[in-house]
């Protein structure tokens, strides 16, 4: 029994923060050495040529700093040289209904009403009109980045062609 609690708790923790990444373009030979910029107003664009598109699906529990090594572990083995961020959002990726109230645990009996016993009604919230249903989201961030190839590869590198 101990055993399949380690491996779910294992498990779990593997699956916290996890991030997705789906690669669109070509692909070189591995590069050791990725730059990353976060805006295309600081890219030097007659440096680089687009090789390619990632979109980044992370949920909401996934650090920046896990986003960004990501991208730059993903982009090195495409053989990119730089990365850009070029647009990022949070789309719903889920939802949670709860229907218990938090006030009803704590409010349920009341023992001032004239007998002195217990005195049931739903909730203090109900006068303020909520029905004790709250929905929680749950969100991804979404990041699309583009992946830069630098253009004096290519000068001094005619005859290389992106591998499959």
């Amino acid at each position: 029994m101990k055993k399949i609690s380690v491996m779910i708790v294992m498990v779990m923790l593997l699956a916290a923060g996890c991030v997705n990444i789906t690669y669109l373009g070509q692909k070189y030979q591995p590069t050791k050495k990725v730059t990353f910029y976060y805006s295309w107003s600081i890219v030097p664009t007659d440096r680089y040529t687009v090789i390619g598109k990632a979109i980044e699906v992370a949920d909401e529990d996934a650090w920046s700093s896990e986003i960004h090594d990501d991208l730059i572990e993903k982009a090195e083995s495409v053989g990119a040289d730089a990365v850009v961020i070029d647009s990022m959002h949070r789309k719903i990726s889920g939802r949670v209904v709860n229907y218990s109230n938090p006030w009803v645990d704590y409010y349920d009996w009341n023992c001032n009403n004239y007998w002195g016993g217990p005195f049931y009604y739903n909730s203090p919230m109900s006068y303020w009109g909520t029905s004790g249903v709250n929905v929680y989201y749950n969100y991804d961030t979404v990041i699309v980045a583009k992946f830069l190839k630098n253009k004096t590869f290519f000068e001094k590198h005619p005859e290389v062609k992106p591998t499959e």
